[in-house]
């Protein structure tokens, strides 16, 4: 995990229960893009469990009120540049379905400090070429987006 979170330090929630002081790597920090998506990071650098994450939840506001959307792996992709240097791998977990725990639009990205993660080789997750019969996915509408 980066050392500095300098560069978000504008959207960091500095009041609240929530709040963090400027310059600790662990924090809250909003983010809104040119549509008025608000995407709220929580950040934890593993200092107490071994596990550095962020906590990713993206909102919109809508006629209905605030709702959660889904978020990209773009998004998700640039969101782990903002945390961690491109050398440094992370993981998103996705845990079988337990009694009693309601499934979140959140989305996390993990790194375990204690150690790293076995890899396939390049070659099996980066395509060398664009392949010919790849058919590229319609991009939703907005009300598509909405749940």
């Amino acid at each position: 995990m980066k050392t500095s979170f300098a560069h978000l330090e504008e959207g960091r929630l500095k009041t609240g229960p929530l709040a963090t002081k400027e310059g600790e790597r662990t924090g809250v920090f909003l983010i809104e893009d040119d549509s008025g998506v608000k995407t709220f990071l929580k950040a934890d650098c593993g200092s107490m469990s071994g596990w550095e994450s962020v906590h990713i939840t993206s909102l919109q506001k809508t006629k209905e009120g605030i709702t959660p959307i889904l978020i990209d792996m773009i998004s998700i992709s640039a969101i782990k540049d903002m945390f961690w240097d491109q050398n440094e791998t992370v993981v998103m977990f996705f845990s079988e379905d337990v009694d009693g725990v309601e499934k979140s639009p959140t989305v996390t990205l993990w790194k375990s400090k204690r150690q790293s993660y076995i890899l396939p080789p390049k070659e099996l997750f980066t395509p060398q070429e664009k392949p010919s019969n790849v058919i590229p996915l319609p991009t939703p509408s907005p009300e598509e987006k909405t749940p």
